[in-house]
């Protein structure tokens, strides 16, 4: 058995978690799911729909959209240039602030903290998920708040029994 896999475009419920690759997507213009992710968030935001994101996709989200940042200035050399001089970030900081500030004004969108015990946990499901570490965080953080349904724009969430999977990926309805 596996996830419940819906479209964006499905009934949402009234609360959701949301993966970092559906902040970044909102967030990056030139992202693969932008207009997706962003109307969905508009959406959620105009119904109030409660959203639900850990500090752990918050760190995701940060490092994925410096990532982004550091990749169209360096291309391929962006991880050895930031190896040389680590204050290359500094310069992104106000974006990733004001990111972050975007975030905590959307209506009904909570930032909560990961238990040890939810971390600890994790392990059981990367063994019965098949789970990168992260993810398996993620679930069992949903798991651990009652919550049943995540946004997410890649496919590994897909696997996880008992929960629904909001998604614009199309590789996820084949």
């Amino acid at each position: 058995m596996s996830a419940r896999i819906l479209k964006f475009d499905a009934s949402l419920p009234n609360v959701i978690f949301w993966d970092a690759n559906f902040v970044i997507n909102s967030c990056v213009t030139e992202a693969k799911y932008f207009s997706e992710c962003s109307n969905l968030l508009r959406k959620i935001a105009k119904r109030k729909i409660t959203s639900v994101i850990s500090t752990l996709i918050l760190e995701e989200s940060w490092y994925g959209l410096l990532r982004i940042k550091l990749i169209k200035e360096y291309q391929d050399k962006w991880l050895d240039k930031l190896r040389e001089d680590s204050t290359i970030i500094t310069k992104h900081i106000p974006y990733l602030r004001q990111i972050t500030t975007d975030l905590s004004l959307i209506p009904n969108l909570i930032i909560v903290e990961i238990p040890s015990i939810v971390t600890l946990r994790a392990l059981e499901y990367m063994a019965r998920f098949s789970l990168l570490t992260r993810d398996a965080i993620h679930a069992a953080t949903m798991f651990y708040l009652g919550i049943r349904s995540v946004i997410t724009t890649d496919l590994d969430l897909n696997r996880v029994d008992g929960i629904n999977v909001y998604t614009c990926n199309p590789k996820a309805f084949l």
